[in-house]
């Protein structure tokens, strides 16, 4: 069966010629009329937020929460045409010694037969370590011991993982810096990093759904990212390039990053 995909393509029409009306205009249907106008639109929302003082924190959150209900609605759904919330696995030792002898990047496909994009052990002492993606900064050597990868530890220890079917591995961002040195011995040099941020009100998330605007914007190249609700709730993860896209009920289009602008947000990237 032919894999869909989502990610724009440069034969695709964009619809143009709309502008909004400011966010502050008088609207039929008072409050409540503009509170369902605000939701509808991500960049007039982001706007909304920066102007919160002025219009009122109440109907900001009122418009925020109608939105973000329809995002949550549009990830139960599974076609290819609506984005794909990642869970964090966590499983028990596998007790399988192909992860300790083989340091092919493919491995997790065998085993698994899924495409792990990033993932972290938990040690005996209890404490998780930082995470690591394959290829980039997950390979280690003890003293006369053969090089490893440390999802060797997936035999052993209990683990976490983010992964996406195996037939999206080619949506993945290409990261060309696989495999240059073993891993860090103080977790703050390692080349995988996360950050977790408030609500920026940048705009420019929302302009485009360019793979390259998040190095544009933060000089970070994200590996996964994550997005927290009004009331707290964090969103599974999501990759860019696969099946990121939503397609809102005004049928403008975003890739999920573009909520950095509204919501609280954390971040894997590449440093």
């Amino acid at each position: 069966m032919e894999t869909q995909n989502n990610e724009p393509r440069a034969t695709d029409a964009v619809l143009g010629g709309y502008s909004p009306p400011p966010v502050d205009a008088a609207v039929l249907g008072g409050l409540e009329g503009l509170t369902q106008r605000l939701s509808v639109n991500l960049n007039n929302l982001i706007t909304a937020k920066r102007q919160q003082d002025k219009l009122g924190s109440e109907l900001v959150t009122s418009a925020i929460e109608a939105h973000w209900s329809d995002l949550k609605k549009s990830l139960i759904h599974s076609d290819q045409d609506t984005p794909k919330a990642l869970a964090e696995v966590t499983l028990c030792p596998q007790d399988n010694s192909r992860w300790v002898h083989s340091i092919d990047l493919d491995l997790d496909e065998v085993i698994l037969g899924e495409k792990i994009v990033a993932y972290r052990i938990q040690w005996f002492s209890g404490h998780w370590s930082c995470w690591y993606v394959p290829g980039i900064n997950d390979l280690y050597q003890k003293q006369m011991e053969s090089l490893r990868r440390v999802w060797a530890h997936f035999n052993d220890h209990n683990h976490q993982y983010i992964a996406i079917p195996r037939e999206g591995k080619p949506n993945l961002r290409s990261f060309a810096e696989f495999d240059q040195g073993l891993v860090p011995k103080s977790a703050s040099d390692s080349q995988v990093k996360m950050v977790e941020a408030d609500a920026s009100s940048e705009m420019r998330w929302a302009q485009n759904l360019d793979l390259n605007l998040d190095q544009d914007i933060t000089g970070h190249k994200i590996i996964a990212y994550q997005l927290q609700g009004l009331d707290g709730e964090w969103l599974g993860w999501f990759v860019p390039g696969y099946r990121d896209i939503y397609t809102a009920t005004d049928f403008s289009r975003y890739r999920l990053w573009a909520y950095f602008g509204l919501l609280n947000h954390r971040y894997l990237y590449q440093g």
